[in-house]
């Protein structure tokens, strides 16, 4: 499956890799990019695995050490969008407007 990631998702990527190293944390923006980019790799191989809410987003955790979930929706047989990449702390439903 192709996945599209959404600008919104961009941002907030971008975001999580700009706090690690304002926080002089080179290492841990590196790791945080490479488990993205793992989850994209797993959601492409297993976008059923985990199940969608109401709205059908579907929320795919990153390991414990980084409290962020990846959120995609399944559009077609052959298509995913990445809405957000949320950190844990974040107000629940912060992407709604973004569907």
């Amino acid at each position: 499956m192709t996945i599209h990631t959404r600008s919104d998702a961009g941002r907030d990527f971008t975001q999580s890799i700009d706090y690690y190293l304002s926080q002089e944390a080179p290492r841990a923006a590196r790791q945080f990019k490479a488990e993205v980019n793992r989850v994209y790799e797993l959601i492409s191989q297993d976008p059923y695995r985990y199940p969608a809410d109401y709205e059908n987003v579907r929320s795919w955790p990153l390991p414990k050490r980084f409290p962020f979930s990846v959120l995609y929706t399944i559009d077609s047989e052959t298509e995913i969008s990445v809405i957000a990449i949320r950190h844990h702390k974040r107000r629940p439903g912060f992407w709604d407007k973004r569907l």
